[in-house]
């Protein structure tokens, strides 16, 4: 496994034209189609053409992990939980992201320390790299480009404030019901 595949090089979740392609997926069920009416509509509102075709495949690869009923609550819910489904999606899209999710910000949380720091991405890719091997051969800038879109994304969603504190997820009753047991990726409180 090139654990380097399993790394975000793109930043932002695009909640908006997200929840746009899940509610046409729900429609059509044709990812294709979804591809290319959201070309034809400019739904990512970026002008080079190259530029919105990569942002567009990346959102669509997030939203290939959500389930049918995890895209109809992105489709047609509120702001929080269109979040919440945003950033289930990358944690499953990106294994590494998802485990750090789990094992670092969750525990954190729930251990009532706040504060994310750079030193707990480095330390984190540490110990994984016991486990596998090729994070070594990951690069300082392609680990600090990943840093860098995982912090962003946090705040994104809302789960982080600019001062790199954590925020607990305001998950509702319908979103934690439909994840089961991958509440693991977001900072909430836990009975473990």
């Amino acid at each position: 496994m090139n654990i380097a595949l399993f790394l975000p090089t793109i930043s932002g979740l695009a909640i908006n034209p997200a929840s746009w392609l899940a509610k046409k997926h729900n429609e059509c069920n044709d990812w294709n189609l979804c591809r290319k009416e959201a070309l034809e509509n400019n739904l990512m509102q970026i002008e080079k053409i190259a530029s919105a075709e990569r942002y567009l495949a990346y959102t669509i690869k997030l939203l290939k992990e959500l389930t049918k009923d995890e895209l109809s609550l992105l489709s047609d819910s509120d702001i929080a939980s269109q979040r919440a489904m945003m950033w289930l999606s990358f944690c499953r899209t990106y294994p590494l992201i998802g485990k750090f999710a789990d094992t670092v910000i969750n525990q954190k949380f729930n251990h009532h320390d706040f504060l994310l720091s750079t030193g707990d991405w480095n330390e984190f890719l540490s110990r994984e790299s016991h486990e596998h091997q090729e994070i070594e051969d990951i690069g300082k800038t392609s680990r600090a480009k990943a840093r860098s879109v995982l912090f962003g994304n946090l705040r994104n969603v809302g789960y982080l404030s600019s001062s790199n504190e954590l925020k607990e997820a305001a998950l509702s009753r319908e979103v934690a019901s439909l994840i089961g047991s991958d509440i693991r990726y977001f900072p909430v409180f836990m009975e473990r």
